[in-house]
């Protein structure tokens, strides 16, 4: 006898083997007809899936946290599926679940418009009501590359063909269409009731832009017609509140083709930023940080030394003059490591901290940008920190309390008790406590001493980008690397 542990701790028994479906039918026709997949041991399978020994199982219903990932990569199958039928010359990618909902990628002579969008959902609807089963079957990896490959189904076969040899590999079918998938899916397309086709991007086959670019059709799918308004509901007034909408309503800023992925601010716009500016330039003052300013554009060689020519080429905007490469800067810290360099630096002048407003561009990917939240120039507030061991700690508290200001800022406003308020009445006069131990320390870096210079042996040289440079302290006379 076979035994079923059910998750209320009652049992069943079956003559021998038996699925997941047959089990829920033999508790009631309600869950049978609800039944959307199974947990044996905690595995989620098909509602087909064979149970051929003792086990745990829970029926998975549209009541289920796992039933949304379940629905939505069905749906992105049926999405697919539609696609086949009224584009048969398209071919099929992939199409995985992601928040929210599910995409999938094709290869297509031409791009899908709007209108293609409208009528690939109205297909969608009418395969659903179809209520086809959801079949699933097993191939070896070489008999599945053939398959596709007489399909022609190039990209799916070469995504077989990178799956080691000797391996099964699992197909679902639904009416005329089948695809390649681990699985599990709903029964069948009847299952798929609520979903919305959102918009149509660019991809690159493999998230290579060295490849063939694939049209990506997004979509979002729910167990209820509820959820699905309260989503789609949710997203027109997000709309409303995009901040590229808001800033062309209010004449802050605009994108414009002539320079993708970059920002031409308005006079008011402007007048904004300068305002945001001008009070991080304040926090920057009173946490004893020192604005300095680098170039923008900086010899290749230099990049090199820092790594970033190696690991971060292509997203690098680049020039050549007089038989010299250049590279707009993406970062502010190789400059700032110039500047520190500069002159003989004394154990007592540490730490010294760094800050630059710095335009740094970095190429972003075009499918990658979002107004002004993902673009390719951005201001980088770079604040490299050269420090003794000693000094490290508060280097690290300083940067952090700088964070909480910041944070407070943008929750508090200029509101009365606010923390931006209260930094501007501390500097009409008062005096905050904390800030007595940094006093006494410049009073004490300052007091008139003799002062031990470096070596030239002993200078601090951090060529790197992201690590604390090598500084020096003094210990019982002597000049020690710290």
């Amino acid at each position: 006898m076979l035994q079923i542990t059910l998750p209320d701790g009652s049992r069943r028994e079956f003559e021998g083997p038996v699925t997941v479906a047959e089990v829920a039918a033999s508790i009631g026709a309600g869950l049978a007809k609800a039944a959307l997949a199974g947990k044996v041991d905690g595995q989620l399978v098909d509602t087909s899936h064979r149970i051929e020994s003792d086990a745990h199982l829970a029926i998975v219903t549209d009541k289920d946290a796992e039933a949304l990932e379940l629905i939505r990569h069905s749906t992105a199958h049926l999405l697919a599926y539609a696609v086949k039928e009224l584009f048969p010359e398209a071919q099929v990618t992939i199409g995985p679940v992601i928040e929210n909902g599910f995409y999938y990628d094709f290869a297509y002579k031409r791009p899908f418009t709007p209108e293609d969008l409208v009528a690939i959902e109205k297909r969608m609807g009418e395969l659903a009501a179809r209520n086809e089963p959801v079949v699933r079957r097993v191939l070896p990896r070489d008999e599945a590359v053939a398959h596709f490959k007489a399909m022609g189904e190039a990209y799916k076969a070469e995504i077989i063909g990178s799956i080691p040899e000797g391996q099964d590999v699992s197909l679902y079918r639904e009416g005329n269409f089948e695809d390649l998938c681990r699985g599990p899916h709903v029964p069948s397309t009847g299952r798929l009731k609520h979903f919305k086709l959102m918009k149509v991007a660019g991809a690159y086959w493999r998230g290579d832009q060295a490849n063939e670019q694939l049209q990506r059709i997004y979509g979002t799918a729910w167990a209820s017609k509820e959820a699905l308004a309260q989503y789609l509901l949710m997203l027109e007034e997000a709309e409303k509140r995009d901040h590229r909408r808001l800033g062309r309503e209010l004449d802050l800023f605009h994108i414009d083709e002539h320079s993708p992925g970059m920002v031409f601010w308005h006079p008011k716009g402007w007048t904004v930023w300068q305002e945001v500016e001008q009070y991080m330039r304040h926090v920057y003052r009173d946490n004893g940080y020192q604005e300095v300013k680098g170039p923008q554009v900086l010899d290749k060689a230099l990049w090199e030394k820092t790594g970033h020519w190696d690991k971060y080429r292509d997203a690098m905007f680049v020039t050549e003059s007089e038989k010299r490469d250049y590279a707009i800067k993406p970062m502010n810290c190789p400059g700032h490591i110039l500047i520190f360099k500069q002159g003989i630096k004394s154990y007592r002048d540490l730490p010294l901290r760094y800050g630059e407003f710095g335009n740094c561009h970095r190429n972003e990917p075009t499918g990658g940008l979002h107004g002004i939240m993902r673009r390719r120039p951005h201001l980088l507030h770079r604040r490299p920190h050269p420090a003794g061991m000693p000094g490290l700690h508060g280097a690290a508290a300083a940067g952090l309390q700088g964070l909480r200001l910041q944070r407070d800022h943008l929750q508090g406003g200029d509101a009365p008790g606010s923390p931006h308020r209260q930094r501007r009445d501390l500097g009409q006069g008062r005096k905050r406590a904390d800030r007595k131990p940094e006093a006494e320390r410049l009073r004490l870096r300052d007091r008139p001493r003799r002062r031990r210079l470096l070596r030239p042996e002993d200078r601090v040289h951090a060529e790197g980008c992201d690590r604390p440079a090598v500084a020096v302290r003094h210990d019982a006379g002597r000049l020690l690397h710290g």
